[in-house]
Formats: structure tokens, C-alpha cells, sequence
């Protein structure tokens, strides 16, 4: 074993702690040759690696790869799926969808991503710098409870949180407690979006690839 071993991770820990299906409901899946749209690679916090910033890495495939099972057939047989709304963390994140075209490494399908009260579109790969304490998801052009990719694509996220940890904002608390609508977030352009800022798209088109 080697000396630094100790700070790579090359397994998936804390299955307990991704979204739906239950870890019981992935095995039983992998032992029927099924496969979800969302297959998660690894899960780094401070309790795999000590002093470890949170993260995640995970593959998500097109409904048209071998043996996919979709999330709306796993709910109709009663299996739990990935449950998504407007949350806040007490770290900073990064979050990032990027595409495996490699003669276009911007090549996705288009999503968006909500930050507060805004929408914004996302039409390529990127990366998003989350302040800590801000509201936000990703959002789904195609899909119910996750997008439906024509391609596979890379999803990663990372924070200095130490441990992962998610919470409704305090607006959404307050407004269901009284039995209320959450608050809306609204769809805008990216060139208009006060929050464009905390967004990367990668390089410029004018930059040619070596």
C-alpha cells in the first residue's frame, strides 16, 4: 500500500446518502441487469478522507442505453426516485454538467439551473459557483424527476462542507408552514441574470483546440 494511498477514493461510499433508489433497491436492480439514468462513481466527505471537502462524480445516461429502467417505472412499482427542489447548503458549492463529445466538449442537452428567484438557461457545458446559503437546483428541460440525456454527460459537485448536508431556504419553510405556495423562481436570459455571474461555459469559441 502505498504512502498517500489514504487520500484517494476510489470506491462509492455512503450509498445511503444518494437519491432514490434505496441501496437495497440499487442491488436488486444491478442483480436484474437493470441500470438507472443516474450511476453514481464516488462520494468523498470528511468521514471517507479526513479533511475531505464533500463530492460527488457521477455518470448519467441516455434512456436509449442497454437495460435502462426509467425512474418513472421504478416508481410505479413503488421504488423510491430522486426527490428535487430549491435547497440551501451551509458551504459554498461548485456544480458542473459537462459533455463527452470529443470533438465538441461543450456538447449538451440543454438544461437550466435555478439560483434564488432566477432560471437560467444553460445550453452547453458548465460550471456554477453556488454561494453558501443560496437557493437553487438544477432544472429539467425534458424528464420529470431528472433530465433525459441524448448522450452521456459527467455531473460533479464539490464543497468545502466537510459533510453534505441539505435544507429548504427559509422562505419555502416559512411559506409551507402556513400552508402557503413556495416562493417562484422566474425564467430569465442569461445576458440578464443577476446571478450569470457565478456561471462558466468554458473556453471561448474563437480559441481553437490544440
Amino acid at each position: 500500500m502505498g504512502r498517500w494511498d489514504k487520500y484517494i477514493c476510489t470506491t462509492l461510499e455512503k450509498r445511503h446518502l444518494l437519491p432514490g433508489p434505496t441501496p437495497e433497491q440499487r442491488d436488486r436492480l444491478a442483480a436484474q441487469g437493470k441500470r438507472i439514468s443516474m450511476e453514481h462513481i464516488h462520494w468523498i466527505d470528511q468521514e471517507v478522507i479526513p479533511g475531505a471537502y464533500y463530492g460527488e462524480t457521477t455518470w448519467i445516461w441516455p434512456p436509449d442505453f442497454p437495460d435502462q429502467v426509467t425512474w418513472e417505472e421504478l416508481a410505479a412499482v413503488g421504488y423510491s426516485t430522486p426527490d428535487m427542489f430549491p435547497h440551501v447548503h451551509d458551504f459554498p458549492e461548485l456544480l458542473s454538467w459537462w459533455g463527452t463529445n470529443p470533438d465538441d466538449f461543450t456538447d449538451t442537452d440543454p438544461m437550466a439551473i435555478q439560483m434564488d428567484d432566477e432560471i437560467i438557461p444553460l445550453e452547453s457545458s458548465w460550471v456554477a459557483y453556488v454561494p453558501a446559503g443560496m437557493p437553487h437546483m438544477p432544472v429539467f428541460r425534458t424528464g420529470v424527476r431528472s433530465q433525459l440525456y441524448t448522450r452521456p454527460t459527467l455531473h460533479w459537485v464539490s464543497g468545502p462542507g466537510g459533510l453534505y448536508t441539505r435544507e429548504k431556504d427559509e422562505k419555502t419553510k416559512a411559506a409551507e408552514a402556513e400552508q402557503q405556495a413556495p416562493p417562484l423562481a422566474r425564467p430569465v436570459e442569461l445576458a440578464e441574470a443577476k446571478y450569470g455571474r457565478y456561471l462558466v461555459f468554458g473556453t471561448s469559441p474563437s480559441v481553437s483546440r490544440p
